[in-house]
């Protein structure tokens, strides 16, 4: 059965699950974690929207200035209220493009042998801090594929780095090669939640 992790607030937009769930809240980082017994199939695939964070998204347009009866130049001759507006439309502007949640799916194939599984570690605190005891366990797919889905609900989700370990009673084997890149660029949005689908094969 697929598990499904959630940290954060849990009334924030997420994609439609089916069947009963189990919640085990447990602080982490000033999130809660909700565990989901069951998970309808996650809509990665065949999907366009690419959220694109550039700096042209966070252009200002200023075009409705003139056409209010605002004059500018007035404006900027109150210092403080001129930053107070400014702030705020750029407050404005950004919660339109900035999403309120990130699911993330972290999927590898790697055939294990009997009473060995696999865990993913990171610089993150739900990955563990690096430490393969606290990593996020990945459940077994027919086909030899590994995979586990998480649902950050709150707060902003920064890049960052993470491996793959394959886990056997005290013995922990790291994949080689440098370290994965979580990048937000890779991520496809639809409505607030910006997606990931990290297709991982192991480096050997």
């Amino acid at each position: 059965m697929e598990q499904n992790h959630i940290l954060g607030n849990s009334n924030s937009e997420s994609p439609n699950f089916q069947g009963s769930a189990e919640t085990i809240s447990i602080p982490q980082n000033n999130h809660n974690l909700t565990k989901n017994c069951s998970l309808a199939e996650l809509p990665y695939q065949n999907h366009q929207e690419i959220v694109h964070l550039s700096e042209q998204q966070q252009n200002i347009n200023y075009q409705g200035a003139h056409n209010n009866k605002c004059d500018i130049g007035e404006l900027k001759k109150n210092p403080e209220l001129y930053r107070k507006m400014l702030n705020e439309v750029i407050k404005l502007e950004n919660e339109k493009i900035r999403p309120t949640s990130y699911l993330l799916r972290f999927r590898m194939h790697y055939k294990t042998l009997f009473e060995e599984k696999l865990v993913v570690v990171g610089g993150e605190e739900f990955l563990g801090d690096w430490d393969p005891n606290k990593g996020l366990e990945l459940e077994w797919r027919a086909g030899d594929y590994w995979e586990i889905s998480i649902l950050i609900g709150e707060g902003e989700l920064p890049e960052f780095e993470y491996k793959y370990v394959c886990l056997k009673r005290n013995h922990a084997l790291w994949e080689n090669g440098p370290n994965r890149i979580f990048k937000i660029r890779d991520g496809v949005k639809k409505g607030s939640t910006l997606f990931f689908n990290k297709e991982d094969c192991w480096q050997k």
